[in-house]
């Protein structure tokens, strides 16, 4: 059972989703998780769904993006209003001393159809034509034309580069101010972290200019259960060793999801030891292995992850890790190995699924 599943609204956001919400998640990992829920609920056979969910700097990112884009058309509109004949000389100064110009039997026609290009781009909202990815002279010719075009032209203030946090200060200013208008007018945010104060600062601007806004409450099977990358791991060894003491090993689980989002290794433990009790281990050799050995392999796997991982999916992990040779387990580690190495695991974490698996 993963995240999605186990939120308290989720039938709730599901129909959001349906009504056109754009769903905001507090990180990443928990996004991917719901998004991957939401393309199973509809039956999405797409590898790659489109469903409306976004990590809120995902979205931050993408609303900067957008808004400063359309500020450059508005900066051409009304702050920088060049003459026809010095629109057409710049144009012309431009191409004449580019490395494209060799080829061509004129400047002038073509200082005036760059001209016009630009203007339509702006006009009919285009992506930046320095993002395009083409093999044609043509193409590449009015990419370095425009950027030189676009430097040329910057008005002094935006010559330094702006931080994250002054981009979103600027972006809820825009919006504010009526320069900049949202698309997404239905918004629904999954709260399962601690939210800035700007990313706050930035919803209350939302709701004041008549977004609806949802908020559901903590998903239920998040704990915060996420191992610091530079965790010495000797010291995390020694933590487990003392807890693994005085937890049963026949409780509950409280949660169906190893998540990665907290560095407490007191939830950690406790949460890790009933899990692996669920994975009933004693069907793969779980005599041979200590509590430990089983807790040191369990930590390693899912620290070399970076989403949550779901109770079946560690116990694949773990099988494939200490089953005999087999060509089953063969097959199951090597399809773990292209999994990790899709979400960028280190070369050393992939060598550690080899046997003997030790971690020091």
């Amino acid at each position: 059972m993963s995240v999605a599943a186990n939120l308290t609204c989720y039938p709730q956001l599901q129909s959001l989703v349906d009504q056109g919400y754009r769903v905001l998640t507090w990180n990443q990992p928990l996004r991917d998780l719901i998004q991957r829920d939401l393309a199973l609920a509809a039956r999405d056979q797409s590898l790659w769904p489109s469903h409306p969910v976004m990590s809120i700097d995902q979205w931050l990112k993408q609303l900067i993006d957008d808004w400063q884009w359309q500020d450059q058309g508005q900066f051409w509109q009304q702050h920088r209003r060049l003459s026809a004949f010095e629109n057409e000389l710049l144009w012309q100064s431009i191409i004449e001393t580019s490395p494209y110009n060799d080829g061509l039997l004129a400047v002038r026609p073509m200082a005036n159809l760059a001209a016009a290009a630009h203007r339509l781009l702006h006009q009919w909202q285009i992506p930046d034509p320095t993002t395009w990815r083409s093999e044609h002279a043509d193409s590449n010719a009015f990419q370095t034309w425009y950027q030189q075009f676009q430097q040329l032209c910057q008005p002094p203030d935006e010559q330094h580069c702006l931080t994250e946090s002054q981009c979103v200060d600027r972006l809820i200013g825009a919006i504010r101010s009526g320069q900049f208008k949202l698309i997404d007018q239905k918004i629904a945010i999954v709260e399962a972290g601690d939210w800035t104060s700007q990313q706050h600062k930035f919803l209350d601007t939302c709701r004041e200019q008549g977004c609806e806004v949802k908020t559901f409450g903590e998903v239920a099977s998040v704990a915060s259960l996420k191992l610091a990358r530079n965790t010495d791991p000797h010291h995390v060894w020694t933590q487990l060793s003392d807890h693994l003491k005085s937890v049963s090993m026949s409780s509950e689980s409280e949660g169906q999801t190893i998540g990665l989002i907290h560095p407490d290794i007191t939830n950690l433990v406790p949460t890790i030891v009933r899990q692996v009790d669920q994975f009933q281990i004693h069907h793969w050799q779980r005599q041979s292995l200590s509590d430990h050995d089983l807790i040191r392999t369990a930590l390693l796997l899912v620290k070399c992850l970076d989403q949550p991982v779901t109770l079946d999916e560690l116990g694949t992990i773990l099988r494939a890790t200490w089953l005999d040779q087999t060509p089953a387990r063969a097959s199951i580690r090597s399809q773990w190995e292209w999994r990790l190495r899709e979400q960028g695991a280190p070369t050393l974490y992939l060598a550690k699924l080899k046997l003997p698996l030790e971690l020091d």
